[in-house]
């Protein structure tokens, strides 16, 4: 019986590494094929805001896509992000107690196409931060010289 049993395990074990095997060389070709079309680039990117209320003030409160360009999203993300990385990190020991906005930390490449849909976005979310909570993300964001500016 126990020979039975172990010659059993042996032939499933086996029957598994040649079916790991051969998924292995379908996904290797897979790739492959994927590879042929490197001047394309496919990669998409997607924002998920989670924020209560950002969906309804995103829609009252945006311009249309067009009213700025690609690189002026991706400049003004970049330096948001930079700013909310660094109140990310310290805000939790400066302000106990508080209700913390930048609950997460954000990952963001200035020099990866993210796309003018997902910039128009982040951007948007970054003034939504800055409208709910009442905080300049950017230090000194609306001041010019001092003198307090719209």
């Amino acid at each position: 019986m126990k020979k039975i049993l172990l010659l059993l395990m042996i032939c499933l074990l086996f029957g598994l590494n040649i079916s790991a095997q051969n998924n292995f060389t379908k996904s290797n070709i897979m790739m492959h094929n994927n590879d042929t079309n490197a001047s394309k680039d496919s990669t998409e990117y997607e924002l998920i805001i989670f924020e209560p209320g950002f969906h309804s003030w995103f829609a009252t409160n945006r311009k249309p896509i067009w009213y700025y360009s690609n690189e002026y999203y991706k400049y003004w993300d970049y330096l948001y992000t930079i700013y909310w990385n660094i109140n990310y990190l310290s805000y939790h020991y400066m302000n106990r107690g508080k209700i913390n906005p930048y609950n997460c930390y954000i990952d963001y490449n200035y020099y990866t196409d993210y796309g003018i849909k997902l910039n128009f976005k982040l951007y948007y979310y970054f003034k939504y931060v800055e409208y709910k909570y009442d905080v300049n993300i950017i230090p000194l964001r609306n001041t010019f010289n001092g003198i307090h500016t719209m």
